[in-house]
């Protein structure tokens, strides 16, 4: 844990984490590495590309009204192409939306057993 006047490096480019508003300025991986927001969105990025996969948050742009679908630290985000609102099986809403990723592929996005995140995968393409 980082004390307030600790300086705090990226471990991906060295540069210094800023705080801003109500946020430490970088994001903690799994095995405890710090990394700058804009490091976060590279992460995020190159996994979904590795993966195929990744765990993203449906937004709503407070300027102009329109869904984003964006990682934790808003450093990464895609416009969504389709959103459909439909019946949970569990007598919830469940939403999913369509948005095109980094790689120009069409990846699709889903709710998370809490429906809070979006659960996303990349859609197969046809040969």
């Amino acid at each position: 844990m980082t004390t307030p006047n600790e300086k705090v490096l990226c471990s991906r480019c060295q540069r210094e984490c800023v705080p801003s508003g109500c946020t430490t300025g970088y994001g903690i991986d799994p095995a405890g590495h710090k990394f700058c927001f804009d490091c976060c969105a590279n992460r995020d990025r190159d996994s979904m590309r590795s993966n195929g996969d990744a765990v993203l948050y449906l937004v709503k742009d407070q300027v102009n009204g329109n869904w984003l679908v964006t990682n934790w630290p808003a450093s990464l985000h895609f416009g969504v192409c389709a959103r459909r609102v439909g019946r949970h099986n569990m007598g919830r809403e469940r939403v999913d939306v369509l948005f095109h990723g980094s790689d120009g592929r069409v990846w699709h996005g889903g709710p998370d057993d809490n429906g809070e995140a979006v659960l996303t995968l990349m859609l197969p393409t046809e040969d």
